[in-house]
């Protein structure tokens, strides 16, 4: 059995477990990354790719914004896929209209740059959205979508080339251990890693390593239906996001029209219980990119939705996006689902196990936008040595 010293062991490299190795190396510690996959295959490369602090509440925002600074620092030292076209938030009615104006003013307040666009304004950016849907929009320049395919193997591989990062592809982590002052990481393949702390960011992986602690949480799972056309020659300026998504992020809820427009609605409640909202990004090959549903599951018992693409709510999507952009030809070419953990009352899973470990997952669908920024802070906190 081979084993190997270190400062930190970060066990699951998606990119929760990206943003701590991250922070540590730059600390200066000695870090060790263990991966049960070549690169990771779950949440991180399976989503949609945006970087929007806007659709945080104040409190996760300030990290977004942290994050959105670094990915521009790395964007040509470590060659990420990053498309910076900023983020569009079109308004379909006077409700949705009255919670943009609300929330540019509060950006204001809080210091985060959003821009007001007439409807002429809004369509000129994105000639393919459909006149009659778009009557106003929020603009903010300074948001950038990635390539989820791409850019957790380009921050790995940035850091071990140029940082001294310890990556360890396929190694399944299957047990913890504290001696002494240190704690042991075993991997399936006997290798065992000895660090003065661990920190475990493994995802909706809760089956392997402390199952015990995950299944005594909140967590849930959370499964998205996600879609792709056929490359398109139309123009689609970085993230469009749609009235559906105005009435359900978490930034929208702090204006002060949100809640009596909530409890009065009574539109799309066939489809609420399916957490559809509706974004739009382009492929760099041209093809739109259509986003997304949420259907839940606890942890224990049977699981509450089918692992399959569920067509109806597929049809639902493409049925309203269709209402919205304009395109000669809606041929689908990728269909797939992502899957991401989240608690039902707290913002994230945070648990500390003795002095040297720690449990740090279930970010929910904040992981692109706000790990690197939230994990600076965790590490500052937690790991200094």
């Amino acid at each position: 059995m081979t084993q190997q010293e270190v400062n930190i062991t970060v066990v699951g490299a998606g990119i929760f477990g990206i943003a701590h190795a991250y922070h540590c190396l730059e600390a200066g510690l000695k870090v060790t990354l263990i991966e049960k996959n070549a690169y990771p295959q779950q949440a991180t490369h399976r989503n949609f790719g945006q970087i929007v602090p806007s659709d945080m509440e104040t409190f996760w925002q300030k990290y977004g914004i942290i994050s959105l600074r670094l990915y521009k620092e790395l964007k040509h030292k470590a060659k990420l896929p990053i498309t910076e076209g900023g983020s569009f938030y079109v308004a379909s009615d006077a409700e949705e209209s009255m919670l943009i104006q609300e929330l540019h003013q509060l950006n204001d307040t809080n210091g985060y740059r959003s821009q007001l666009l007439s409807k002429e304004e809004c369509l000129r950016a994105n000639p393919n959205m459909n006149k009659d849907y778009v009557q106003m929009a929020l603009f903010y320049p300074d948001e950038i979508n990635v390539d989820p395919n791409m850019i957790s193997k380009a921050l790995i591989d940035y850091m071990v080339e140029q940082m001294g990062l310890k990556y360890l592809p396929h190694h399944l982590a299957i047990a913890i251990t504290d001696v002494d002052s240190s704690t042991i990481v075993e991997c399936i393949n006997r290798l065992r890693v000895k660090s003065k702390k661990v920190i475990i960011c493994d995802g909706s992986d809760f089956q392997t390593l402390l199952p015990e602690y995950f299944l005594q949480s909140d967590i849930q799972k959370v499964k998205l239906q996600i879609l792709q056309t056929v490359p398109k020659h139309i123009k689609i300026s970085g993230n469009i996001l749609t009235g559906w998504t105005i009435r359900r992020y978490e930034a929208f809820r702090q204006c002060k029209s949100y809640a009596q427009i909530a409890a009065k609605s009574t539109q799309h409640k066939l489809k609420e219980k399916d957490g559809i909202h509706l974004l739009f990004k382009q492929s760099p090959d041209g093809s739109v990119i259509i986003d997304d549903s949420h259907e839940y599951s606890d942890l224990t018992g049977e699981c509450q939705y089918s692992y399959d693409s569920d067509n109806s709510i597929n049809r639902f999507l493409i049925s309203k996006a269709q209402y919205i952009l304009e395109l000669d030809d809606w041929s689908i070419s990728r269909i797939w689902n992502d899957y991401y953990s989240q608690c039902k009352d707290a913002d994230i899973y945070h648990k500390s196990i003795g002095d040297n470990i720690i449990i740090c997952t279930a970010i929910g669908g904040k992981g692109m936008t706000a790990s690197l920024g939230y994990a600076s802070e965790h590490d500052n906190n937690i790991f200094s040595l």
